[in-house]
């Protein structure tokens, strides 16, 4: 258990972990699934049994796309329309325009990553829908 905590602790944070309030352990970064080099892996949560890790990624394309307005998902029922809206929601929220808010800090979606057991370190990732 202590190692997975150990090495979740890389997952986009500076985050020392120490047993018995005083051996610093070293800090690992998990596998490409969960720590990737082009976004950013913030706030892991390990599930009780540590068979299951949440965490935050920013600025990943693949972010859940639905937008409810006026009761229609803007994303299926007016693709063509999705990329402006967007930009105008991210407007009123920052605002400041953003010319790609997928990309911006804005976009954080919580991601799963799943393990057979709590000392492997192999994990298949999925984003929550």
């Amino acid at each position: 258990m202590w190692s997975i905590l150990r090495k979740i602790g890389a997952v986009g944070l500076s985050l020392v972990l120490s047993l018995n309030g005083s051996d610093a352990q070293s800090l690992e970064k998990l596998n490409g699934t969960i720590n990737t080099a082009k976004y950013d892996e913030i706030s892991p949560v390990l599930s009780r049994d540590g068979h299951t890790l949440y965490f935050t990624r920013i600025g990943s394309p693949d972010f859940d796309k639905n937008m409810i307005l006026d009761g229609r998902n803007v994303y299926e029922s007016a693709p063509g329309e999705y990329p402006k809206i967007l930009q105008e929601v991210y407007f009123q929220l920052s605002g400041k325009f953003l010319p790609d808010p997928s990309r911006s800090d804005f976009n954080q979606d919580i991601w799963i990553a799943e393990s057979e057991t709590s000392s492997s370190t192999k994990f298949t990732t999925r984003l929550i829908p």
